[in-house]
């Protein structure tokens, strides 16, 4: 085969393959608004993290917070621990019950919790903000209420297996369809863990997180079923995990 013909049909491959690569959804560009949307939803502490504490908690005197109101005012309020029995469960917090005695001199009966070693290690002041060291912020006295002012930061502490949940790649689209003005394509999407701990990959961490990933570098997510919803323009626009179309038409 001469040069010509060898050009001639290099041409002829190279422009089947790229008519092949526009009919395939999965070999065009990913829309740029796939992964920022993807991030925004992913963005959660509670992907990664069981908000509790801080600790030790003690269930008779529970530490207390400021909780700020529509209107200027806030009122002094219990933190509650919903998680902590989840998180002994999982070998992440040791309890302590008995009897204690109050200012008066009454017994009445108490739960402690207070972080295991494993539990240390994971725990953070504010599971929004890694840096943030310390206790949750001063408490106050319960039923106390403040006017005039608000407090300007409250902390979340908690227990994380991870630092984010992250956007990783688009495992498979559909062709785009046209749905009451606008765009819609389904799509499948991997997430992945960034900066796992240890513990995630543990089988204890199922009960205690939506999604854990599998082990790995990168850790990944199973993948996840979604639709980019494109208004007028196409500049703009919003998932909805609850479209389905074509063969994905009858997955959940």
């Amino acid at each position: 085969m001469n040069a010509f013909r060898i050009g001639v049909f290099l041409a002829v491959a190279g422009g089947a393959y790229w008519a092949y690569s526009l009919s395939d959804e999965n070999h065009r560009p990913v829309h740029p608004l796939i992964p920022q949307l993807v991030d925004q939803a992913l963005d959660q502490p509670s992907n990664v993290c069981v908000e509790a504490g801080p600790f030790p908690y003690d269930t008779a005197a529970p530490p207390t917070y400021w909780n700020a109101h529509i209107g200027n005012y806030a009122t002094c309020e219990a933190i509650p621990c919903n998680r902590c029995e989840d998180l002994r469960e999982a070998g992440l917090l040791k309890k302590w019950t008995g009897e204690l005695r109050d200012e008066n001199g009454d017994k009445r009966m108490a739960v402690q919790y207070e972080l295991t070693e494993e539990g240390r290690s994971l725990y953070h002041a504010d599971i929004r903000d890694y840096g943030v060291s310390g206790s949750a912020q001063p408490h106050c006295q319960l039923g106390d209420t403040m006017t005039g002012k608000t407090p300007a930061y409250e902390r979340k502490p908690g227990l994380c297996f991870a630092k984010q949940m992250k956007f990783y790649k688009v495992e498979a689209r559909l062709k785009p369809m046209q749905f009451g003005g606008n765009s819609v394509q389904g799509f499948k999407y991997v997430a992945q863990a960034v900066e796992p701990q240890p513990f995630i990959f543990d089988p204890r961490a199922k009960a205690l997180l939506p999604m854990v990933p599998q082990r790995g570098m990168p850790a990944l997510y199973p993948p996840v079923t979604t639709a980019l919803v494109l208004y007028p323009g196409g500049k703009e626009g919003e998932l909805d995990g609850s479209i389905r179309y074509g063969k994905w038409i009858n997955e959940k």
